[in-house]
C-alpha cells in the first residue's frame, strides 16, 4: 500500500502583535516604558505601537488597545492592524468584526502586508462584512506584492481552491522564497500530484525538505511519505516513520494516520493492527479524514475486530465528502464488490481519480475496459501510473490551517 501523503493547502491565519520594520523600531525597543510614552504623547506613532506591543505581551490588553488606537490615529499602519486584531478577538476592547475589517483595510491601504492578509481572511469568512471572495483574493494578492509571505500562501490556497493550480504554483513559490515553510510544502504538493503542471517528484522532495527544515511539521510528514516510497529520492522508510512519529507526538494528526499505516504495513516496525487502529481512531476523532479512512478500512475488512460494513461506509462517505479521494475510491469498491453497484461506484472512482487517487483511476479504467472503451481505459491507466503505479493508499488532499498567529 502506498502511504498517505499530505496534500494540505496549509493556510490562512493572521497575527498582530510583534514589532518588525526598520531601524527606528529597533532603537525604540531599547527605551523604557516612560520614554516611549513621552514620545507617543509627542506624536510619535511608532513609539505608541511599540509601547502597545509591550502592554499586549504583558496581557494588559486594554492599555495595549489605547496605545494602538493612538498609533493608528498617528498613521502608523501596524497600530491599526494590531487594534484590528484586538477587536476581532475581543481582547481589551469589545469584539467587533466590522471595526476589525475597517482597521485592517486602513492598514492595508497604507501598505502593511500583514493587514492585507488579515483583511483577506475576514472577507473570505464574511466576518463583520458580507463574504467577498474576490475582495479576499485581491487582498491576498496585495499582501503578496508587499512581500508578506503568508499572503502569498493564502493567495495560492485561493487559486488552488478555484482550480487555478498553475497560478497557485507561482504564488506558493513566492511565499516559499519569502520564507514561509507552509508555502514550500504546498508547492511540493502541487508538484507531487501534477497539479498546475507536470508531476515532478524530485522538485517536490526539494520543497518538502525546505519546508521541513523551516520547521513545518507537515513538510516533514510529506517528505517522509516521499522517503517511504522512494518517490523522487532514495527510499528511507525508517526515516519516514521517524517523521511520522515526531509529527504525531507534536499533535499533527496526519502524522498519527501515517504512523498507523506504518504499523499496519510493518514499515520499519513490527506489524501491529491494534496500534494502527488506535492511531487511525485518534486521527479520525480529531478530524483528520485519512485517519477515518483507515478506521473504515479496518471495519470493512474486519482487521483485528468484527466487521462493521455500515459504519465503514459512513466513514468512507464522510472522508470522501471532506476531500479525501482514496476514501471515495474505497467506498466505490464497496459498492461495486459488496453491493454489485458499479453504476454508483463509477462517479466515486471518477472523483477520486480527478483528485489524485491511484486507486480511483485504476478502478475507473477497469470499468471503462469492461464497457469496451479501450482508449479511455488506456488514458486512465496512464494516469494511475503517473500518480504512483498500482497502489492502495496514495496522496490525498486535505486542508489544514498552519497556525492562528503568524509573528512578524
Amino acid at each position: 500500500m502506498r502511504n498517505h501523503r499530505l496534500a494540505a493547502l496549509l493556510g490562512l491565519f493572521l497575527g498582530c502583535v510583534p514589532y518588525a520594520r526598520g531601524t527606528q523600531t529597533n532603537d525604540l525597543r531599547s527605551l523604557d516604558d516612560g520614554s516611549l510614552e513621552r514620545l507617543c504623547s509627542d506624536g510619535d506613532g511608532e513609539a505608541c505601537f511599540v509601547r502597545g506591543v509591550r502592554a499586549e505581551r504583558a496581557d494588559d490588553f486594554a492599555r495595549a488597545a489605547a496605545f494602538y488606537e493612538e498609533s493608528c490615529r498617528l498613521s502608523e499602519p501596524r497600530g491599526c492592524n494590531a487594534l484590528g486584531w484586538l477587536h476581532q478577538h475581543g481582547n481589551g476592547v469589545p469584539e467587533d468584526h466590522a471595526r476589525a475589517v475597517s482597521l485592517y483595510r486602513q492598514a492595508c491601504d497604507a501598505e502593511h502586508g500583514r493587514a492585507c492578509t488579515n483583511l483577506g481572511i475576514m472577507l473570505s469568512a464574511g466576518a463583520g462584512v458580507p463574504a467577498d471572495p474576490a475582495g479576499a483574493a485581491a487582498a491576498y494578492a496585495r499582501s503578496c506584492e508587499l512581500e508578506f509571505a503568508v499572503g502569498c500562501r493564502n493567495l495560492g490556497n485561493d487559486q488552488s481552491d478555484r482550480g487555478a493550480h498553475a497560478e497557485a504554483r507561482v504564488s506558493f513559490e513566492r511565499g516559499c522564497e519569502l520564507g514561509d515553510a507552509a508555502a514550500c510544502s504546498n508547492l511540493g504538493n502541487l508538484l507531487a500530484f501534477g497539479q498546475g503542471g507536470a508531476i515532478d517528484e524530485v522538485e517536490a522532495v526539494r520543497y518538502y525538505r525546505m519546508a521541513c527544515e523551516g520547521e513545518s511539521t507537515f513538510g516533514c510528514i510529506n517528505l517522509g511519505a516521499m522517503l517511504e516510497e522512494g518517490d523522487g529520492v532514495e527510499a528511507d522508510p525508517c526515516q519516514a516513520v521517524a517523521y511520522y512519529r515526531e509529527g504525531c507526538d507534536a499533535g499533527t494528526l496526519l502524522g498519527c494516520a501515517n504512523l498507523g499505516n506504518a504499523y499496519e504495513e510493518g514499515t520499519c516496525l513490527e506489524e501491529d493492527p491494534a496500534t494502527a487502529y488506535t492511531l487511525y481512531e485518534r486521527a479520525c476523532d480529531g478530524g483528520e479524514m485519512l485517519g477515518c479512512s483507515g478506521v473504515a478500512r479496518h471495519l470493512e475488512r474486519g482487521i483485528g475486530r468484527e466487521p462493521n460494513l455500515e459504519r465503514a461506509a459512513e466513514l468512507y462517505v464522510r472522508a470522501c465528502e471532506a476531500g479525501t479521494p482514496v476514501a471515495c475510491a474505497r467506498r466505490g469498491v464497496m459498492l461495486e464488490e459488496r453491493e454489485d453497484d458499479a453504476e454508483r461506484a463509477a462517479p466515486l472512482y471518477e472523483r477520486a481519480c480527478d483528485e489524485g487517487s491511484t486507486l480511483g483511476c485504476e478502478r475507473l479504467a477497469r470499468l471503462a475496459r469492461a464497457a469496451g472503451d479501450e482508449d479511455r481505459a488506456a488514458v486512465l491507466e496512464a494516469r494511475a501510473v503517473e500518480l504512483g503505479g498500482s497502489a492502495g493508499l496514495q496522496p490525498d488532499p486535505d486542508s489544514t490551517p498552519l497556525e492562528d498567529r503568524v509573528p512578524d
